[in-house]
Parts: C-alpha cells; structure tokens; sequence
C-alpha cells in the first residue's frame, strides 16, 4: 500500500483520497487508509511517500513507437532546427560519417520551413552530403523527404516513373525526379528503406530499442500509447517484445500497410482483441496530405485567400508566401470548386477502405447476435 500522499483518482464520485493499493502490477484497491489496509488484509507492505502526488498515467494517443523504435538516427536531427541548407547537410554529413555503414541511411527530423531556401534539398546536394550509398533524410513529419540519387536508384526512380496515387514525385524542368518526395511518394520510401534495414537485423535490436523507449515514456508519466503506424512486420516485433516483458506501456497497434503507412489495412484482429499489452487498434486512414492537405474553395473564398495571403507576405516577408505556397495553384474540379493540396486516398478509395474496415468478422457477429437476443423489443 502507498500511502501520505494525495492520491488523485479522477473519479468524480471520489476524486481524492489517501491510499493505493498495488498487487501483482495491478491497482486492486483506492481509498482512505484504513478501508485499504483491510481489503488488503495481514501482512501487506506498507510504503509511507512522505508527500507528493498520486494520479493515473497519462494517455498518448497518437505516438510513433515502431518508428521510433525502427530508427537507428531517429534524435540526430532533434534539437535546435538547422537554419539553412548548408548546415542540414554537414549534420547529415555528420550522421553519415558516424554511421558507417554500406546499406540504407536513414536521417530524421529536419523541417523544410525552418531553412532559409524553405524548401528540402534535392538528389544533388543530398549527394554532397552522403554520395556512397542510399541516403533518405525525412523531415520531422514523414510527409516530406528527400533521396540521393542512389536512393531514386534504389527505388527505381527515374523520368518515366509516374506519381504514386496520394503523392508526388517532385521533379526538374527536365522533368526527371529531383530527389524530393510528398506524401505518399514519401511513405513508399520511408518504408523501403526501413523494411531493408529491418531486414538486417535480427529484431532484438528493435525491441531493445522500443524497450529504452518505453521506459522514457513511463519517466515522463505516459503509460499507454496508441501506436499510430504499425505495419505487419511491427506486429510481428510487438508481439515479441510483449512476449519477452520488454515493454514498460500498453500500446493499441494502428495497423496500416506494408508498402506505405498510408496505406490503408483492415485485415486481422478486431479493434480490442489480442494481448491485452498490445491490442490491435482502430484502423487509420490518411485522406489527405499533411503539410499540403487537400482544400476546396469556391470563387469567392480563392480571392479572399489570394488577397490576405498578399497582405500577410507584405507583412510577414517571405515565410508566409512559403507557407502558402506549399499546396500548390489552386485548379477548378468538375464540381466547380478549386482544390489544392494532395489527397491521398480518394472518395472511392476511402468509401472502400471504411467499408472493409466496418465489415463484421466472425467475433463480432457472434457478439452482435447475443447483443440481438438480449434487446428489448419497443
């Protein structure tokens, strides 16, 4: 029993109280002192804090254990944002040097709009900075990346390789790929070059990795997550970890694709089911891009953007043109509206992805059918 602190139970019929009671990882008892001790019975530890606070652990719902865990090179970038293009490339150049090795580097973390050009670095200059093998730096938010030219290579991208649906190929006036990726383009790199890595090592790696994690998470007071991209080979790793007592948080797996994290899975387990450690899920669906989400504007609406954003830029300098320019020239659809930015699941793509995603599998019809025999007929 814990107890001469406040505990904060976040229950409003006793919201604070004296005393927890703990047996076998578990709460098994909250309460005045007295109360606990007896429904903890002879021989139970007593543990005097000496002040302080007692609350529940906080919730994360959108964190990105997997990757995290997945990335060797994930913090070298964090910290203070480099403010030009010459400084992110002697980082890069730096983590290349430290690294080592022959197959996939992957770098995380810089962000395009903190430069001072506003803009990701291409193949070429990607190439100044690591030229021996395949470089992908993603920015902080994945929805953004570049390749040197080994990774365009790698990936077997060249002029005539056309733009995956959902995303961009960013390419040269002589229209062959710049090195430069947006959204889905990014994810379908982000996960090769991590599946190739991944590839080898022997998975204990990740879970030493996701372990070190986890247990940061639990000193910064977080003890459950929702894991916002996990592909198939993740579930795999999760189920390891948690088999092994490697985890120190309870995590609901999103489960996504294993060619791109936008790529939309409704296969497996219901949201709920498995380990209660690790169970699966809801399922995620990316509609549009991230720093270029798709929007649809009528007439009237273009021209109040186009004149605050020239008001702003008057005010704002150059950043703010940047930013607005970022979702590309608004175009007139069939629907009479003018979009910009990148969808990266269609209507029909996303009408059939809800739709797979809400077909009751078998658990859930059986659950469905004893919930039916229960009802009250009105």
């Amino acid at each position: 029993m814990l107890t001469g602190a406040t505990v904060i139970t976040m229950d409003p019929a006793l919201p604070r109280t004296d005393a927890i009671a703990l047996s076998g990882g578990a709460i098994v008892a909250v309460g005045a002192v007295a109360d606990v001790l007896r429904q903890l019975g002879d021989g139970a530890r007593v543990v005097n804090l000496g002040g302080g606070v007692i609350m529940p652990g906080f919730i994360d719902p959108h964190h990105h254990l997997f990757l995290v865990a997945a990335e060797r090179w994930s913090s070298r970038l964090h910290g203070p944002a480099p403010r030009t293009m010459e400084a992110l490339l002697a980082q890069v150049r730096r983590v290349a040097r430290e690294d080592g090795g022959s197959g996939w580097l992957r770098v995380h973390g810089y962000q395009p709009l903190t430069l001072a050009e506003r803009r990701s670095p291409t193949a070429v200059e990607l190439d100044s900075a690591c030229p021996d093998r395949p470089l992908h730096l993603l920015s902080r938010t994945y929805h953004e990346s570049g390749l040197n030219n080994q990774g365009l290579n790698r990936l077997g991208w060249d002029r005539r390789s056309p733009d995956p649906p959902g995303g961009r190929i960013v390419r040269d006036r002589r229209g062959r790929p710049s090195g430069v990726l947006l959204e889905s383009a990014s994810f379908i790199a982000e996960a090769a070059s991590r599946e190739a890595l991944l590839a080898e090592e022997d998975g204990q790696e990740w879970v030493d990795r996701a372990e070190r994690h986890t247990l940061a998470l639990v000193r910064a007071g977080i003890t459950r997550i929702g894991d916002a991209a996990v592909p198939p080979a993740g579930m795999v790793l999760y189920e390891r970890a948690a088999a092994a007592g490697r985890l120190a948080v309870t995590v609901h797996r999103f489960p996504v694709g294993s060619n791109a994290i936008s790529e939309p899975v409704s296969e497996g387990g219901p949201t709920g089911s498995g380990n209660v450690g690790i169970p699966v899920g809801p399922a995620k669906f990316l509609a549009d891009g991230g720093e270029r989400c798709a929007l649809c504007f009528t007439s009237r609406q273009v021209f109040s953007s186009v004149t605050s954003t020239l008001r702003r830029t008057l005010r704002g300098g150059l950043r703010v043109a940047a930013v607005a320019s970022r979702g590309g020239w608004a175009r007139r659809g069939s629907d009479g509206l003018y979009h910009t930015g990148i969808r990266v699941l269609s209507d029909g793509q996303l009408r059939a992805a809800v739709s797979a995603a809400a077909r009751p599998t078998s658990a859930c019809k059986r659950w469905s059918t004893r919930f039916a025999a229960r009802a009250i007929p009105i």
